[in-house]
């Protein structure tokens, strides 16, 4: 008689693949996982019948986010493998509700089998692909399809996703996302990502006013919130003569704002200023440091555009390719109230920045 089936639990702390050395995984399995890194949290979920391993399954999350991400699943050959993936699912499900995130996605798909031991009583939902899933070219794994059970009562998104095809395109990304979303794009193109930042950019990073300007171009009306009315995003500029290319370039978008009627309000938003518009039916390009996220200083653009289980759910076109992530990881990514108020700061001196979008008529 086959001993009972046993769930255990690992968190990893260390090097991924020394950590899952010690599991007894297959080595090309574990070679596979090594992808997850940090400052991603990482889980490895183990199935054992006595000293056999039956499966496994590795979960990682991004900091202050709030989800959990099933990123691999091994089965070993075994007349119990809708059993284990059952169980697998079950604890991977478990172990998101006890930490507090709002939903689980799980990539690959793992079968019908996963949802059987499912508590949860929101919705769920298969999610293909996007076009723009990663960067150009893309050397990580392709993620096809995913599977997200929420905890309380969401839905599938209804915003357009799309992963920022450059480095410094994550304010034509969130933009496009949003065109998208409100009807103007039929479809989320690199070409539109690309000719909307040259609209918008001020050399490098779109700043405020920029992306303001290019929206308001695209038939959207924005409203500017920012605490300072300084030139952006001066830090590491090497010579005098490229902050000054940056403040003309910038001190030009603001003169044609101030042309297109754009309205500026100067104060440090507050963040329930931003759930506010969310719950109304409005959106917001917010502006925030990826140092707390990605373990990188630099200023970002993320889109927001929803509200479910208390917390704000962002489309954010970056995802960390080198640390394993994936279109998931950037994809309706629940951010609480209180972690999107840390992250939303950037620069020194700190500014805070967003554009909001009235709901629409």
């Amino acid at each position: 008689m086959q001993p009972p089936l046993r769930i255990e639990r690992m968190k990893i702390d260390q090097d991924t693949r020394e950590a899952l050395d010690t599991v007894g995984l297959p080595a090309d399995v574990a070679e596979a996982w090594a992808r997850f890194t940090a400052p991603l949290a990482r889980t490895v979920f183990a199935a054992w019948a006595g000293d056999e391993l039956l499966g496994a399954a590795i979960t990682v999350s991004r900091p202050l986010a709030g989800y959990l991400r099933v990123g691999g699943l091994w089965l070993a050959e075994s007349d119990d493998a809708d059993e284990v993936v059952r169980l697998l699912g079950r604890a991977a499900e478990e172990f998101a509700w006890e930490s507090g995130f709002v939903v689980v996605k799980r990539e690959p798909d793992l079968g019908p089998a996963a949802d059987e031991g499912s508590d949860a009583d929101g919705g769920q939902a298969t999610i293909p692909a996007p076009e723009f899933a990663g960067p150009i070219p893309d050397p990580a794994p392709p993620v096809p399809l995913a599977r997200f059970t929420w905890r309380h009562g969401a839905s599938p998104s209804a915003v357009p996703y799309m992963r920022q095809t450059t480095d410094f395109t994550c304010g034509p990304a969130a933009l496009s996302m949003l065109l998208a979303a409100r009807g103007i794009l039929g479809a989320l193109t690199r070409e539109t990502e690309l000719a909307l930042w040259r609209q918008a950019t001020a050399i490098g990073p779109c700043d405020p006013y920029g992306l303001a300007v290019t929206a308001d171009g695209q038939g959207l009306r924005p409203q500017i919130v920012i605490n300072t009315a300084d030139t952006l995003f001066l830090e590491g500029l090497a010579t005098p003569q490229e902050r000054e290319l940056k403040e003309f370039i910038q001190d030009g978008f603001k003169r044609q704002a101030g042309d297109a009627g754009i309205d500026v309000r100067r104060h440090a938003f507050e963040i329930e200023e931003l759930a506010e518009l969310i719950r109304a039916g409005g959106a917001a390009i917010v502006l925030v440091d990826e140092l707390l996220v990605h373990d990188d200083q630099c200023p970002h653009w993320i889109l927001v555009h929803g509200m479910e289980d208390g917390c704000f759910i962002a489309h954010d076109p970056w995802t960390e390719v080198s640390q394993g992530e994936s279109w998931l990881d950037g994809y309706d990514v629940p951010l609480a109230p209180e972690a999107l108020d840390r992250i939303a700061w950037t620069g020194n001196p700190p500014v805070r920045a967003m554009l909001t979008f009235a709901p629409p008529a």
